[in-house]
C-alpha cells in the first residue's frame, strides 16, 4: 500500500513538471493569421512580414516592387527595361514593317527605271544607285529600322525615279528632233534641254551621295542631302518641257488644218472630190479625239494628214478650175464673135421661119438647181478645242 502512494505522487510530480513546461512554450494566436507572436527588435514577425504586409524585398501582395514594375520587368507604361514598346519600335517610330514598305517602293522605283532603260541612258548614275541600293538593303536586314535608313531609302526610291523621268524626258526630245517640232515651242525646248544637260552630268550628284553614304556607314547617320529628289524634280520638268512642245505642236497643226479646209471648201472641194474631202474630215476630227484621250502626239500626225489632204484638193481642183475658166473664156469670145455675125446677118438676112435646132432667145434650156447636194456635202468642224489631254 505505501507502495503505490510513492509510485502516485511520483507520477503527480511528473505531471505537474509537464503542465509547467507546455504553460512556458504555449503559442498566442492572432487573429486572421498563422504566424507566431514572438517578434524582434525591427517589429517584424517570423514570416519576414511587417505591419504594412510587405517583405525585406520591398514587394507588397500585388508583386510590384517600390520602383513599380512588376515581376515581368515592365513597368506602368508598358514598356520593358529595352525601351521598346508592344509595336516593338525604337524612339523614331519606325518598325521591321516600315522599312520593309520603304524597301518595296525602292524596288518598284528600280524596275520602273530598268523598264524605262535607265540603265544604259545615265549607266554611272544608274550604278551609283545600284550601289546606295545594296548598303541600304544589307542594313536593313541587320534590323536598324531607324529614321535616317528611312530617310535614305525615301531619297533613293525618289533617285531611281528621277532616273526613269530623265529616260522618257530623253526619249521625247528625239521624237521632237526627228518630227522637226522644236519652233512649235522654243523656249519650253531649250528649258528642258538645258535640264537634261545638267542632269546628264551627274558627277555632283554622284559624290554627293557617296560622301552621304560614308557618312552614314561610320555611324554619323547624317541627314541626306536630298540629291534623289532635287534629280527627280529637275527630269520631270524637263519631261513637263518636252511634252508643252508636242502640245504646242498639235495646236499649230491643228489651226492651219483648219485654214486648209476653208480653202478647199472655197473650190467647192466637197461636191466635186467628196470621198477625199471626206477623208481629209476623219483625219482632223481623229486627231481632236487623240488630243482629248492624251495621245497628243499621234495627233499632230492626223492634223497633218489632214492639212495636206485639204491642200491637195485646194490645189488640184483650183488648177482644174483655171483651166476650165480659160476654156470658158475662150468660149465666151466664140459666142461674143458669133453673136456680132447673127446679129449683122440679122440685118442683112434675118430668118421669117422657124428653123429645128434653133431656140428661141427666151427659151428655159436647164432646169433650176437649188444646190442641195452642195450644201449637204459640206463638213462643219470646231474651231477651238476645249479639252486637252496629256502625255
Amino acid at each position: 500500500m505505501k507502495k503505490f502512494k510513492r509510485i502516485a505522487l511520483l507520477a503527480l510530480a511528473i505531471a505537474s513538471l509537464l503542465c509547467a513546461g507546455c504553460k512556458s512554450t504555449k503559442v498566442e494566436d492572432k487573429p486572421g493569421q498563422g504566424t507566431e507572436s514572438t517578434k524582434d527588435g525591427s517589429g517584424k514577425n517570423a514570416s519576414g512580414k511587417d505591419g504594412s504586409g510587405k517583405d525585406g524585398s520591398g514587394k507588397d501582395g500585388s508583386g510590384k516592387n517600390g520602383s513599380g514594375k512588376d515581376g515581368s520587368g515592365k513597368d506602368g507604361s508598358g514598356k520593358n527595361g529595352s525601351g521598346k514598346n508592344g509595336s516593338g519600335a525604337d524612339g523614331s517610330g519606325l518598325s521591321s514593317e516600315d522599312i520593309d514598305s520603304l524597301l518595296g517602293k525602292v524596288r518598284n522605283s528600280r524596275q520602273n527605271a530598268l523598264d524605262s532603260g535607265a540603265d544604259d541612258v545615265l549607266s554611272k548614275a544608274f550604278k551609283a544607285a545600284e550601289a546606295e541600293y545594296e548598303r541600304l538593303r544589307k542594313l536593313a536586314e541587320q534590323g536598324d529600322n531607324s529614321a535616317e535608313l528611312a530617310e535614305r531609302l525615301k531619297n533613293l526610291s525618289d533617285f531611281y525615279e528621277g532616273l526613269s523621268a530623265f529616260s522618257e524626258a530623253k526619249k521625247k526630245k528625239e521624237r521632237i528632233d526627228d518630227g522637226g517640232y522644236a519652233d512649235h515651242g522654243r523656249k519650253a525646248y531649250d528649258h528642258g534641254s538645258s535640264l537634261l544637260d545638267e542632269l546628264s552630268n551627274i558627277d555632283d550628284f554622284d559624290a554627293r551621295l557617296a560622301a552621304d553614304a560614308e557618312a552614314f556607314a561610320a555611324g554619323g547617320k547624317a541627314a541626306t542631302s536630298g540629291f534623289g529628289s532635287e534629280f527627280l524634280k529637275k527630269a520631270k520638268q524637263a519631261d513637263s518641257d518636252f511634252s508643252a512642245v508636242f502640245k504646242a505642236a498639235a495646236n499649230n497643226e491643228r489651226s492651219d488644218a483648219l485654214k486648209a479646209k476653208k480653202q478647199a471648201d472655197s473650190v467647192k472641194a466637197s461636191v466635186s472630190r467628196k470621198t477625199d474631202y471626206d477623208t481629209g474630215v476623219n483625219y482632223f476630227r481623229t486627231g481632236d479625239t487623240n488630243y482629248v484621250t492624251g495621245s497628243i502626239e499621234a495627233s499632230i500626225l492626223n492634223y497633218v494628214d489632214a492639212k495636206e489632204m485639204f491642200a491637195k484638193l485646194y490645189s488640184e481642183i483650183s488648177k482644174l478650175r483655171a483651166a476650165a475658166q480659160k476654156h470658158i473664156d475662150a468660149a465666151k469670145k466664140r459666142v461674143s464673135s458669133s453673136d456680132a455675125k447673127a446679129g449683122e446677118a440679122d440685118r442683112t438676112d434675118p430668118l421669117t421661119e422657124k428653123i429645128v435646132g434653133i431656140e428661141d432667145p427666151d427659151a428655159k434650156l436647164l432646169e433650176d438647181d437649188d444646190f442641195t447636194e452642195a450644201a449637204n456635202s459640206y463638213v462643219e468642224l470646231d474651231e477651238e478645242l476645249s479639252a486637252g489631254g496629256s502625255l
